[in-house]
């Protein structure tokens, strides 16, 4: 993705009406999706990497290193922002040991 245009889709939205975990993975393969992005806050992000394990590369930014302003968390504005700042390398990422490698995982 480094390189390529940031775009975010609206068709993105349907995931804030209640689109359930076990969908993602079909809808980003419909969309060609190759690489994604997450933010890990708490522990939400993980049933979400495993549903899309092997589907699409994958990312997971630490939530501090995608701060908004001060009173300005909007969560498809910080979606943008997450974009953004993984095509530019701004992020810090976090590893995440691949499941079959006996380290642990999500």
């Amino acid at each position: 993705m480094r390189g390529a245009r940031a775009s975010f889709s609206p068709a993105a939205q349907v995931w804030h009406d209640g689109q359930r975990v076990a969908g993602v993975a079909g809808w980003l393969d419909r969309q060609a999706v190759r690489e994604a992005v997450m933010e890990s806050t708490a522990q939400y992000w993980k049933p979400v990497w495993q549903e899309l394990e092997g589907h699409c590369e994958l990312a997971l930014a630490q939530a501090h290193s995608n701060r908004a302003p001060q009173g300005r968390k909007r969560d498809f504005a910080d979606a943008e922002r997450l974009l953004r700042r993984h095509v530019a390398g701004e992020l810090i990422l976090s590893f995440v040991p691949n499941p079959n490698s006996g380290c642990g995982g999500p």
